[in-house]
């Protein structure tokens, strides 16, 4: 037997009301049309529904039970409602990113679990992955928002960029590096020392031979090569090796005094980090909420890593 819904929430707010003057107030409609409404229910179901129609009304079993029926669907709808409500805020939702391995592995797992802090209806796909692979699956719709330097997507193939924050780098080693105890780096340090050099495919690759190249390195020796943070952070930790990173990404252990910059005169490089959405999804509420969720969480790294690097500078 279908029964409408909408007679079944009018039951239950009569029941918790006790009153159907009240209900119908409650409910926007008025107390003629609400008893009319009940007494065509108790007519379809073949049986009352209401022990006692005056205050306080009192129902039947069944009118118990079919009222308590009516506060579940209620309390469905409000959900639902709510749901939709956050969904179309950008408050709740599921969002597939992608970003270079580096920054998958050491940032974007304090940065998704601040953001479900404010937001605990989101839920995320985490992809790790280089330039061209990125854009390609952003291209295919089956990566939402990815992150990277900004000059490797172009506006176009449906691809929309937009700039985050201005990264800065620097040659990084352990706080007891033997380089730190002597009164100047030269160039022919850094060739004679190990180096810790990054994936062939990534921009960190392309970023610390630039840094090399402006600083008159001319060869290294790299010892390891790896796109894992994890084994790149545990090789600088404890061994003398070198490498160039984005500041930003471990200026918590450089607070801490676990790592150092290197103090070597030489011009910094700058890359631009970037957002990449989808043509299709470049207004869409979540994406532009988790976007600027990372800008500033980022850029406020970025600062604090620029407020050490111009202590060493002036040091």
């Amino acid at each position: 037997m279908q029964i409408d819904p909408r007679s079944l929430i009018q039951l239950a707010e009569i029941v918790e009301q006790q009153s159907f003057s009240l209900a119908a107030k409650n409910l926007g409609t008025t107390q003629p049309a609400l008893s009319k409404a009940v007494a065509m229910l108790e007519k379809r179901l073949g049986t009352e529904l209401l022990a006692q129609r005056r205050r306080p009304v009192l129902p039947t079993e069944l009118g118990r039970q079919l009222a308590e029926s009516g506060q579940l669907i209620r309390a469905a709808l409000a959900n639902a409602a709510r749901l939709a409500a956050d969904k179309a805020s950008g408050a709740a939702g599921h969002l597939r990113i992608g970003a270079p391995p580096f920054i998958c592995d050491s940032l974007f797992p304090q940065i998704v679990t601040s953001f479900r802090k404010q937001y605990p209806g989101v839920s995320f796909d985490i992809t790790p992955a280089y330039s061209t692979e990125m854009r390609y699956l952003v291209q295919q719709n089956r990566i939402d928002i990815a992150f990277g330097p900004i000059h490797l997507s172009q506006d176009r193939f449906n691809l929309a960029t937009s700039g985050l924050v201005m990264l800065s780098h620097a040659i990084v080693c352990r706080a007891g590096h033997p380089f730190l105890g002597l009164d100047r780096v030269t160039v022919r340090d850094l060739e004679q020392a190990e180096w810790v050099s990054h994936a062939k495919e990534s921009t960190l690759h392309s970023v610390m031979r630039d840094c090399l190249s402006s600083a008159q390195v001319t060869q290294i020796r790299p010892v390891v090569s790896s796109g894992a943070s994890g084994a790149i952070l545990s090789l600088l930790h404890d061994t003398d090796s070198l490498t160039v990173l984005p500041i930003f990404s471990v200026v918590e252990q450089l607070e801490r005094g676990e790592l150092r910059l290197l103090p070597f005169d030489a011009p910094t490089v700058d890359i631009m980090l970037g957002a990449i959405t989808h043509r299709t999804l470049e207004h869409d509420p979540l994406i532009g909420r988790f976007r600027q969720h990372v800008s500033t969480h980022i850029g406020d790294m970025e600062a604090r890593a620029r407020q050490i690097h111009a202590s060493l500078m002036l040091a």
